[in-house]
This record gives C-alpha cells, sequence and structure tokens, in this order.
C-alpha cells in the first residue's frame, strides 16, 4: 500500500468533486496462481508458465474488479555479454561483480465489477499483451551482503479496451545484509513511473525503503 507523502495539515481545498485518496494505491488482490515448467530438457533451454486468476479490491477508489494473467518466461542457456539469462553470472569477477537479465511475455486481462471513483479511461476492461525486461546487478561487500542495482521495464499494448498502453519503468539501490537467523533485510531507495500494476493508476514515486526476506 503506497500513500502520497504530500500531506497537509490543515488539508489544501479540493476541487468539486475530488477527494484526498485522489491518486492513491491502496489495494488487496486475492487469488490462485499456478506455476510449472513446460520443457524438461535441463541443459539447454528451459520454459516457465504461470497462470494467475484472482480479484482486485481497489478501497482508495471503492472499485473492485476480476484479473486473469499469464506469464511465459523463457531461460536458454548462456549468456548476454553483460549478464547471464535468468541466473547470476560473473561480469567482473576481480571484484565479484555478478549480474543477471529475466525476460518474459505477458499476458493481463481485466473485468470491472465496480467502478467506484476511477475514471474508466484508465480501469476499464480491457485485454492486452507484450512483456517485461529485468537486469539486476550484485556486488558482494562481505559475507553475503553486497549492494543491489537493477532496473526493469514492463510494456503491454493494449489489444482490447481503453487507448491506453501499460507502461512502466522502475530502477533500485539498495544494499542486503544478513542476520544471525539468515534473515535477510534490504534499504535503498527505488524509483517507479508508469502504470501499477494492481490499481493501474499512473506513479511517478522516489521512495526509501526497508524490505525482509526469509
Amino acid at each position: 500500500m503506497n500513500w502520497p507523502a504530500a500531506r497537509t495539515k490543515p488539508a489544501p481545498q479540493l476541487a468539486p468533486g475530488a477527494s484526498q485518496s485522489d491518486g492513491d494505491t491502496d489495494t488487496l488482490e486475492t487469488g490462485l496462481l499456478v506455476a510449472t515448467q513446460l520443457t524438461r530438457n535441463e541443459d539447454k533451454f528451459k520454459l516457465f508458465l504461470d497462470a494467475q486468476a484472482s480479484a482486485i479490491w481497489d478501497f482508495a477508489n471503492d472499485a473492485r474488479r476480476l484479473r486473469l494473467k499469464a506469464n511465459l518466461r523463457p531461460v536458454p542457456v548462456g549468456t548476454l555479454g553483460l549478464c547471464g539469462i535468468g541466473r547470476y553470472e560473473p561480469l567482473v569477477p576481480v571484484i565479484g561483480l555478478k549480474t543477471i537479465c529475466r525476460f518474459q511475455f505477458e499476458v493481463d486481462a481485466a473485468k470491472v465489477l465496480k467502478k467506484g471513483t476511477t475514471e474508466l479511461g484508465n480501469y476499464d476492461s480491457f485485454l492486452a499483451a507484450g512483456g517485461r525486461a529485468e537486469f539486476q546487478a550484485f556486488l558482494p561487500t562481505a559475507d553475503g551482503m553486497g549492494l543491489l542495482a537493477g532496473v526493469t521495464y514492463r510494456y503491454l499494448p493494449v489489444l482490447h479496451g481503453p487507448d491506453d498502453d501499460i507502461e512502466r519503468f522502475e530502477a533500485s539501490l539498495k544494499h542486503r545484509f544478513w542476520t544471525k537467523r539468515n534473515v535477510g533485510i534490504d534499504v535503498g531507495f527505488s524509483f517507479t513511473k508508469g502504470t501499477n500494476e494492481l490499481s493501474f493508476e499512473k506513479e511517478d514515486v522516489l521512495t526509501f525503503g526497508l524490505g525482509v526476506i526469509y
């Protein structure tokens, strides 16, 4: 859940029909996810499929919708020179720098059950298909700790529905360290610009955050 950082007291004067929660992301998604590997030749090529059916509640806009999603993720053997495909590969062995690239094809569809206060131009029932690409680099410092940096780009042209393609860019820089109980903690910054995957609100957010891995 994300809330805008700009909250003032007393609250600013709002335009007619506007509310203080406009632009907020406050959503809950529940459903079923099935993940499988379609290929069995481990040495040459792997192909993974994730299929998901879920219901999404958008509390900021009092809206609901159904969602169907499928991801097809190929993992060929080899590298792209700057990164390993689907696995970390040493880019600069002398200092331990490792990099990874991930690619996947996506199909995303939604059916609006309750419009609430959302604008149908950005929230209508739709069918979209496209893909996502990710690059991540890890520079170890000591005992499994290290710096993580990554960028992700997602683009899904809308095939049926509103004339508003789904596009999102994410970048992050954080430091990962481990506790004595083998719990990982990430501390750092992230920047996101584009369409939120759950609420489909347009975002342009810089965040300082704390993450836990266990």
